[in-house]
């Protein structure tokens, strides 16, 4: 009986260490992304594009006016993270309009040496914002972003998860403001600056059919103040840089049937400063485009990450169409009241020449007494000199 019992409660503690080493380990590969190359990126922009504009594409001039729609194509690619989205901007009135996008995301984990890829759709983006300008040289815009969990927060490639979604609604505020633009020789200056606030709802993450990662809400805040130079009409290049501040989220492991247990660090917040050059070009005046880069210039990692990899570049692209729905249709009923059609111009001058002809008649035939060819042929005469007359009353 001693050595069956002992048998028993050697399996049992076989079985509660397997169970605690599987535990421990997808809470490492899973709770701080900054374990992993490419974990950074990821972590920092996350899986929709409210960062990603808010940083790097919004430049302050790129509004609709009512009823003007605005098509674009954005192309975000770093080594570990690439995204492509199309824009869509719409002019509810002069100072309102609407946007949405959706990415469509390649992330690559490296975790061991083995490279991990995924490719799928994040979290789509809805958007309001109005815009100001009270003086010539000020102006101020505010946005209000709202992200819908639409990608898939458990995607996983080889045991190595590789969230396409953050798990949970988000909300955040924008507010910008700009001064110029300020002419200066053969350039024009124009001072930017914008900061926005992002927070994040609860989420949760399914390790696997019987465990939940609880992640409790958070935060994060970014501050980005630039320098726009108008070389030409046509070309600009900005200089700006950001403060990106990500805090640190916890979570609660959730097994069935056990219920959860404490809080825990995720060990992710993230303090990181970027550089960003950047070019515009209208090639049309609907028509424009811009590119450039984000240059991790420092990055401040979790202090409970024993093994830090860097922050990558990466590479921004984007063009834009503005089309003017409601101007077209405007200026064809413009265009249509004001020309006058010719037979009412030429009317009056046919309704003069019978009052003319019929008094030119009647007076001839009435104190002439010529013959009827002769009375036709000196109506002409008379006619001329009474449309000389009336023309000198008026």
């Amino acid at each position: 009986m001693t050595g069956h019992s002992g048998f028993i409660r050697g399996r049992t503690l076989l079985i509660a260490s397997i169970l605690i080493f599987s535990i421990s380990q997808a809470a490492f590969s899973q709770s701080s992304p900054l374990s992993m190359k490419g974990g950074v990126d990821t972590h920092v922009y996350k899986s929709d594009t409210v960062l990603i504009d808010a940083t790097a594409m919004d430049n302050d001039s790129n509004y609709p006016d009512a009823g003007n729609l605005i098509l674009g194509l954005v192309m975000f690619h770093s080594p570990y993270l690439s995204s492509i989205y199309v824009p869509v901007k719409y002019g509810l009135t002069d100072n309102f309009h609407i946007s949405f996008s959706i990415p469509d995301q390649t992330k690559t984990c490296v975790y061991n040496n083995n490279h991990n890829i995924i490719n799928g759709f994040g979290d789509i983006m809805l958007g309001l914002t109005g815009s100001v300008q009270p003086f010539r040289y000020f102006s101020s815009s505010t946005t209000a972003r709202g992200t819908l969990p639409t990608g898939n927060v458990n995607a996983q490639e080889n045991s190595c998860f590789i969230p396409m979604g953050y798990g949970g609604y988000t909300a955040s505020l924008q507010q910008s403001i700009s001064f110029g633009t300020f002419d200066a020789g053969f350039i024009s200056i124009r001072l930017f600056l914008r900061g926005i606030g992002i927070y994040y709802f609860k989420s949760t993450t399914e390790i696997d059919t019987t465990t939940k990662y609880n992640y409790d809400k958070t935060y994060m805040w970014a501050a980005i103040g630039g320098i726009d130079l108008g070389l030409t009409k046509k070309l600009n290049i900005e200089l700006k840089a950001d403060y990106i501040n990500i805090k640190e989220r916890r979570y609660k492991i959730e097994t069935v049937p056990a219920t959860s247990g404490d809080w825990i660090d995720a060990d992710d917040s993230v303090k990181q400063i970027n550089i960003l050059p950047f070019v515009r070009y209208r090639f049309f005046d609907d028509l424009s485009g811009q590119a450039g880069i984000i240059y991790p210039f420092k990055t401040t990692q979790d202090s409970d990450i024993t093994q830090e990899y860097d922050a990558q570049w990466k590479v921004v692209m984007g063009i834009e169409k503005r089309f003017s729905v409601e101007t077209s249709s405007n200026n064809e009923v413009t265009d249509r009241d004001t020309v006058k059609k010719p037979a009412e111009i030429k009317k009056p001058a046919v309704e003069e020449e019978k009052v003319i002809t019929t008094d030119a008649v009647e007076e001839k035939v009435a104190g002439s007494t010529g013959t009827e060819e002769e009375i036709k042929k000196e109506i002409p005469k008379k006619k001329s000199k009474k449309i000389k007359r009336r023309k000198r009353r008026k």
